[in-house]
């Protein structure tokens, strides 16, 4: 029975995420790194003027907003600028992660995303609220990983 590759399994995982925007992974064979893209969508009811982070005003009915996930390979030479992305985790070259590390990941995922919608609902809803911001708990994504300690398999880097 072949064993399932990082890929595949972050894949098939994200997939069952309750998430009413759009989710997409994409590889970079070449850089060996991973992008989890994630793009939020609300209606702006009260037609409240957005500024975005580039002083860009906007009066649309639907105001999205999108962010990024980076898994890198720590054992690569990366040239990624980490401001540019939510939260840039290592992985452990062609060892990738163990089952547990990426199930902790996709438990601050959905937690993430939970609370990216509502809090960009409030947002969108409250004049009171300059500004909207996406939080990665780095603090819960450790405690998750040791609550999935038990789950040791290698889920490795894909071949290609």
């Amino acid at each position: 029975m072949k064993k399932t590759d990082l890929l595949a399994y972050l894949d098939e995982k994200m997939q069952k995420l309750d998430f009413d925007g759009n989710l997409s992974l994409n590889w970079d064979k070449k850089q060996h790194t991973f992008t989890i893209g994630m793009e939020f969508f609300v209606e702006n009811h009260s037609i409240r003027e957005i500024i975005d982070a580039e002083n860009v005003k906007s009066l649309e009915p639907v105001i999205n907003f999108y962010d990024e996930i980076l898994l890198y390979d720590q054992t690569a030479n990366l040239k990624a600028e980490s401001e540019n992305y939510l939260v840039c985790l290592p992985f452990d070259g062609k060892k990738g992660w163990t089952q547990g590390k990426a199930d902790a990941f996709l438990a601050v995922l959905q937690k993430t995303l939970d609370d990216g919608e509502s809090d960009l609902l409030d947002f969108v809803n409250d004049e009171n609220q300059e500004v909207f911001e996406l939080k990665w708990d780095s603090n819960e994504f450790q405690q998750k990983q040791s609550d999935f300690s038990s789950e040791t398999d290698r889920l490795k880097y894909p071949k290609f």
